[in-house]
Parts: C-alpha cells; structure tokens; sequence
C-alpha cells in the first residue's frame, strides 16, 4: 500500500520531518510523485507490535465492509439497493475524513474524493 508522508509517520508514530530523514538516509524507500512522497507500507520500520496492530485495523474494516456488504449476490438474485449515508462503513469513516480535511487541509491526498486507497 501506497502511504503519504503524513500517513507514514502517524502508523509508526514519527514525525514527518524523521520520516524524510529515514528516506534520506535510505533506511525508508520511497519517490517523489507530483512533489509528494510516496512510500511503500512494507518499507517502513514497524516493530511487531505496530505490525500486529495494523493487522487487527485492517481485520476490523474487513469485517465492517463484510457485514455491510453481506454475501455476494448470485446470478438471478437481485442486488440490495442502499444509499451511501445508509452505509455503516460510510458512517463510520466520515468523522476520520472530516477530521483529515480539518487537520491537514483540503490539499491532503486523502481528503480528495477521487483519492484511491
């Protein structure tokens, strides 16, 4: 997974500023894109606990989007049909992104809507 600057330093708890110098001294890979860093999650220092950690976070939106979601429709059966605010995974995710544009700004790559994760 593709992280920001920002997003790199918060999942292993430094400072942007530490994370340039871990790039800088190439003990973190990443590049330069549109003058942003980007860096490769399996780059980062993580002990195991944050690994165990970050593991757990990512089980738990599985299990979020499974449960919304629910199993996939078959062939001949009809899709249900909700609206986005219906949507748990929305409701959940929506004050984190609110959070994130009033942190870092409308210019943080995660507050743009077409932001892929």
């Amino acid at each position: 997974m593709k992280l920001s600057l920002q997003e790199a330093a918060a999942l292993i708890g430094k400072t942007p500023r530490q994370i340039r110098y871990l790039i800088k001294t190439g003990k973190v890979s990443a590049q330069k894109k549109k003058g942003r860093w980007v860096i490769e999650s399996t780059s980062l220092p993580l002990s195991e606990g944050q690994r165990k950690a970050a593991a757990a976070r990512g089980d738990k939106v599985r299990e979020i989007v499974e449960e919304v979601i629910g199993p996939t429709v078959k062939a001949g059966q009809s899709a249900k049909h909700f609206s986005v605010r219906d949507l748990r995974a929305f409701q959940r995710a929506e004050p984190i992104y609110r959070e994130l544009v009033s942190k870092y700004g409308p210019e943080e790559p995660a507050a743009h809507p077409d932001h892929s994760v």
